[in-house]
């Protein structure tokens, strides 16, 4: 069997221009849409992180993202620790 790329795949040389941010912060820093929340891990060196899938971007392009970072994602939170019980969860109170 064949795999065939999906008719909205770029032609090879071509880019799919990602999609602007959503709006910028009271700091003028760029905000952008999260799809999903992939997984979660907490390091020595970085501390709580989540692995961010951003909308309109290719799972190869999604982000191991602080917790300071992820920002008005309540949702998509609640979602991943609905959905993976057994991951990491940033410690409360800090």
């Amino acid at each position: 069997m064949e795999n065939h790329p999906a008719p909205n795949d770029p032609l090879p040389g071509q880019y799919n221009t990602p999609p602007p941010p959503i709006t910028l912060d009271a700091k003028g820093e760029k905000l952008w849409a999260i799809e999903a929340i992939l997984d979660s891990k907490r390091t020595k060196q970085k501390g709580f992180q989540y692995h961010i899938l951003w909308r309109g971007f290719d799972l190869e392009q999604a982000t191991w993202e602080p917790l300071q970072n992820v920002v008005n994602a309540h949702i998509a939170i609640r979602d991943f620790e609905k959905h993976s019980k057994n991951k990491p969860r940033p410690v409360k109170g800090l």
